[in-house]
């Protein structure tokens, strides 16, 4: 599932495909490159080992990271499927990115494309210029609608990946969807 999908393809991906997507991008960050071959040989792993360390290291982080919590914690039972698709940019917003942008962000309705043109650049870390490629170019968004906020996809993780691709002119990206079970699931 290497391969690009085009806009309205669906495809069926497994929780786990989530996780492994997630640790390669959490291993090329600078935060976690003294754990970059750990995190990596955990994609290795059985669906129920991967689980099993991925839940441990959510418990040694410092945050409360959302991919974790839709695909190993809490809101897990939540998630009836997930899928890759690639949707509109302007479809998705983020309720948090870092606490110092909160206003920035609520100015905007969290909408990531209008935060990327109109609020980003008061913000060092996203003057980089440096644009995402192949898998760091893929996001993590849970469909779901918030008051306040304007998107039907709310992000879950690559902000600062996918305003670097707002900032680019990039209309559309390649995501991993959750879709919420409904009550008669």
């Amino acid at each position: 599932m290497g391969e690009l999908t085009r806009p309205g393809a669906i495809h069926r991906v497994s929780t786990e495909d989530v996780i492994r997507h997630f640790l390669r991008c959490e291993a090329s960050r600078g935060e976690y490159q003294q754990r970059k071959e750990e995190l990596l040989a955990w994609c290795s792993l059985s669906a129920e080992e991967m689980r099993n360390r991925v839940r441990q290291f959510a418990k040694e982080r410092g945050d409360t990271n959302p991919v974790l919590e839709y695909t190993v914690r809490d809101r897990s039972e939540r998630v009836a499927k997930w899928t890759r698709e690639r949707i509109s940019c302007s479809d998705i917003y983020s309720c948090d990115i870092a606490p110092r942008m909160c206003e920035d962000l609520a100015s905007v309705k969290g909408n990531i494309p209008r935060f990327a043109a109109e609020k980003a650049t008061r913000f060092p870390e996203f003057a980089s210029g440096c644009l995402p490629e192949g898998a760091l170019a893929i996001v993590i968004v849970i469909r779901q609608t918030t008051p306040e906020r304007d998107g039907a996809f709310e992000l879950l993780d690559g902000a600062h990946r996918l305003v670097a691709l707002c900032n680019a002119g990039v209309e559309t990206v390649e995501t991993f969807i959750g879709y919420p079970r409904t009550s008669d699931q």
